[in-house]
């Protein structure tokens, strides 16, 4: 069952070791050494990064941003840009398959491609991207401010970790929170990518199956839960909590009474297979670690969690349950320390949440976020292509993930760890649809499972189809850059909106600046980076959403001056209304309003006698109202 290819590297599969003598373990995590100091992969992987990047840093100043439209940044990008990320991919790829145990060159390769996903739009923008991204600067400021959290100014308040660490290292290192804000992609991806690597060592010790399952998981994560946000922080810190769990959780030879019936099951596969469930199993990297050790850190990672976001840690608890149900190891104590900090931690927030409506429980499992009634519009071309790559990945992944979990049932692989980690978060559903988000969170928590069981349904089949390293590596590195195209659509296909220009940004800063505490900051289309400044907790817009003309059902019907005045009269004080570029480009990508439609609104916004126009550039406008006596 050992294979020499011509490269000198000696394979041991993982599928070799079932009924093998427990002698046939390695005693470390490497199932692949290369013999030799520097193999032609080797060689050939070092030289295509460097090449890859050289492209890449060449190809960046080629950009031309005129060219965003509906599919996004994809063709504003240079075909250079393309044939760097072409390179790099290819060379992830094969060396995963090819050269695994070299770690500094898969890790290497692995970073490279997210750094050209990710380190991009960094380099091309005026700032970070997502109007969503300027609230959480804004709270991160607030916090540095004031040195105090304002709990009743808004929700964020009760959920204070991520923001408290950040204004930490702004405040240590000196990098202003905006800058933070711009880099967290790249960085929380290389946190992600990290993560991953770890985790899928608590589910074999195959490093092949290892290195594919990251590079998978960075070409399908398009959910853009990447950025300056509570959310990142707390799934990275969920996986490095799963990781840790996985790796010190060896599965019960016995069946026991925490399993929930999860060691019957691995009995009918083991019998079904005719192998010994104890024999098969034992193939992950474990990690040294004291209970009392493993307990401080699983619960230190839960406090971060737990204070920096209000839905990850249920999905960390599914995880929990299922890690201890599939491994027959349910830990009640720790799981029970863990649910009553989740639930205090819930009990100090819940004024704000009952106070401001929101629900605990919300079942809602079809309604989704983003614009809804697009489709009765006449939106923007590559807006259902955008749409179409969405539904090939996330459907695409859970397809083959199941594929994956069905082979490992029939081949006898007993741990039913990743498929039933990879499940559990369908469960929330049921709880908690978090305004139409709940279906991209499923999908990024369980995303590293099914990238597992993709990465082991591919080499469990190539070890039987495929002959030769060398095919193997060609085909995974064909199938790598076959994802390429559905994740710049998906991930890159919203650029429209999701590019910030500075001008933007300085529209509400002038109002935060200049505006009386108390004032509302109405728009036009819900695509404005509002909350960006320190003193947001002055005013009382606390919704991406809220107060904006789309709203009103007379305005989409006629978007004429004196349906804005009725909508502004509405709105109690003095409001203001702000028009900036953003806005126009979220009317258009959907088919709202046309620009040229939006840009005589302005205009003739500037005529009405009933509007003061307070500030003006040449994208943007604020004005305020004049109330009539």
């Amino acid at each position: 069952m050992v294979r020499l290819d011509d490269d000198s590297t000696v394979y041991l599969p993982i599928g070799a070791l079932t009924g093998q003598p427990r002698r046939l373990e390695y005693k470390q995590r490497r199932l692949v050494r290369d013999k030799g100091l520097l193999s032609g992969w080797t060689a050939a992987g070092w030289l295509g990064i460097a090449a890859g990047l050289a492209l890449w840093l060449v190809a960046l100043p080629d950009t031309d941003l005129g060219r965003i439209n509906g599919y996004g940044l994809v063709p504003a990008l240079p075909g250079l840009w393309y044939a760097a990320l072409g390179v790099l991919i290819v060379v992830a790829g094969a060396t995963a398959l090819a050269c695994p145990a070299r770690s500094a060159l898969t890790g290497s390769a692995a970073i490279a491609v997210i750094a050209v996903l990710h380190a991009t739009p960094a380099l091309l923008y005026d700032g970070p991207r997502y109007t969503w991204t300027y609230k959480h600067i804004g709270v991160t400021q607030t916090i540095l401010e004031r040195h105090d959290l304002p709990r009743a100014a808004d929700i964020y308040f009760d959920w204070p970790g991520f923001f408290t660490a950040a204004g930490w290292i702004s405040d240590a290192t000196g990098i202003p929170v905006a800058d933070l804000a711009t880099w967290s992609p790249p960085f929380f991806n290389l946190c992600f990518a990290a993560a991953v690597s770890f985790v899928a060592q608590g589910l074999t010790k195959d490093l092949r199956i290892v290195r594919l399952t990251v590079l998978l998981f960075v070409l399908t994560n398009w959910v853009g839960q990447d950025y300056f946000a509570p959310q990142a922080y707390a799934f990275t810190a969920t996986l490095v909590l799963t990781g840790v769990l996985l790796r010190t959780t060896p599965l019960a030879e016995r069946r026991t009474a925490t399993d929930l019936g999860v060691a019957r099951i691995r009995r009918l596969i083991a019998g079904r297979a005719g192998v010994d469930p104890a024999g098969i199993y034992g193939m992950f990297s474990a990690i040294d670690l004291g209970t009392a050790a493993r307990t401080a850190t699983v619960l230190l990672l839960w406090v971060a969690i737990v204070t920096s976001h209000q839905l990850s840690p249920i999905f960390a608890l599914l995880t929990v349950v299922a890690i201890g149900a599939a491994r027959g190891r349910i830990r009640w104590g720790l799981l029970a320390s863990m649910v009553a900090i989740e639930a205090a931690w819930v009990v100090y927030g819940y004024p704000y949440l009952s106070h401001h409506g929101f629900s605990l429980f919300d079942f809602d499992p079809l309604h989704r976020s983003g614009p809804s009634g697009i489709d009765d519009n006449p939106v923007m071309p590559g807006v259902h292509v955008r749409a179409a790559a969405v539904y090939l990945l996330y459907f695409g992944m859970f397809a083959l993930g199941v594929t994956g979990g069905l082979l490992r049932v029939r081949r006898g692989r007993i741990d039913m760890a990743p498929v039933l980690v990879a499940v559990s978060p369908i469960t929330m559903l049921v709880m908690q649809n978090y305004g139409g988000e709940g279906q991209l969170r499923i999908y990024l928590f369980a995303l590293p499972y099914l990238a597992f069981l993709v990465a082991w349904l591919f080499v469990t089949v190539g070890e039987r189809r495929l002959r030769g390293v060398r095919v193997q590596a060609v085909v995974a590195a064909t199938l790598a850059c076959a994802l390429v195209a559905p994740f710049l659509l998906a991930y890159y296909g919203q650029e429209k909106i999701n590019r910030v220009t500075g001008e933007d940004v300085a529209a509400v800063r002038w109002f935060y600046d200049h505006a009386t505490p108390g004032e509302w900051l109405c728009f036009a289309a819900p695509s404005l980076p509002s909350r960006v400044t320190g003193n947001y907790v002055d005013f009382p817009v606390r919704s991406d959403t809220d107060p904006n003309l789309l709203s009103s059902e007379e305005f989409k019907k006629d978007p004429s001056v004196e349906n804005v005045l009725r909508f502004l009269d509405g709105v109690d004080g003095d409001p203001y209304l702000v028009f900036t570029h953003s806005q126009q480009d979220y009317l258009e990508l959907f088919g709202i309003m046309p620009p040229a439609t939006y840009q005589d609104l302005r205009r003739r916004l500037d005529e009405s006698p009933r509007l003061r126009r307070v500030y003006r550039t040449d994208q943007t406008s604020i004005w305020q109202l004049i109330r009539t006596s």
